[in-house]
């Protein structure tokens, strides 16, 4: 008899999953609960307050299959205590959620941090194999110029790669850049990539005060301009976001 009345509850009571999953739960309970629960959401969908009795059911079974320690009591089976809250929150903090998770992707991430990072490197070590070429006395700085191209070049690939997997939704296996990468190898990548934007902001702080700025060919200064555009720009915005949240939550 309770497997008729789950049936009826199924197929006649319009609602989602879980629903499915509280009558699993009450399968070893009383066929009197059963219909209870039944005629409490096919009232709720008459009276359009479905809301409100699901609510007073999930109460109900929390207290039902869980005990004061907050255990799941064996008879419950497959429900589970907690369940996902976004049917909890409003419209605005689900939309607030989603640009919250762009933010934090990968695609966002490395567009308005990675890549120009990458441009800052790029250009430094571009004007250091350029001024050091010109004097035979600063051969070293011509050296350390190209490694910084061949650094910058490996960020460069890597950012890009996240960028096309984070678009197929593929998690990428490999870090931001090749010092967080190395990072990996004493399970402290983050650490390691905080490590790589503190030393490419040394880069734009030479860049700055030792004038190479100035040497700069057009097409080359108007690259470094988009960069910083691009990357102050996002920065600004996360953070006017993040404030203006946190103002709607006060």
């Amino acid at each position: 008899m309770c497997g008729i009345y789950i049936e009826d509850f199924i197929q006649f009571v319009c609602c989602p999953q879980e629903c499915f999953s509280l009558a699993e739960g009450l399968l070893p309970y009383s066929s009197f609960i059963t219909i209870s629960v039944y005629l409490i959401l096919r009232l709720s969908t008459i009276l359009n307050i479905k809301l409100i009795c699901h609510k007073m059911v999930e109460r109900f079974l929390n207290r039902l299959c869980f005990n004061r320690s907050g255990q799941v009591n064996k008879f419950c089976g497959k429900y589970e205590k907690n369940r996902s809250s976004e049917e909890s929150k409003s419209g605005y903090e689900r939309e607030s959620d989603r640009i919250q998770k762009f933010f934090g992707r990968p695609f966002f991430l490395s567009f308005t941090i990675g890549i120009p990072f990458c441009i800052f490197k790029l250009l430094f070590g571009i004007m250091a194999v350029r001024i050091g070429s010109f004097r035979e006395s600063e051969t070293v700085l011509a050296i350390l110029g190209w490694i910084v191209i061949v650094w910058a070049g490996t960020d460069l690939i890597m950012n890009l790669g996240r960028v096309f997997l984070d678009m197929i939704h593929r998690p990428a296996p490999f870090e931001y850049c090749s010092i967080a990468q190395i990072g990996r190898l004493f399970r402290s990548p983050v650490l390691f990539l905080a490590f790589d934007t503190f030393l490419s902001f040394v880069i734009i702080c030479l860049m700055l005060w030792l004038g190479w700025i100035s040497r700069l060919t057009t097409p080359e200064l108007y690259l470094w301009y988009a960069a910083t555009t691009l990357n102050l720009i996002s920065l600004s915005l996360v953070s006017l976001y993040n404030e203006a949240k946190r103002a709607s939550l006060q």
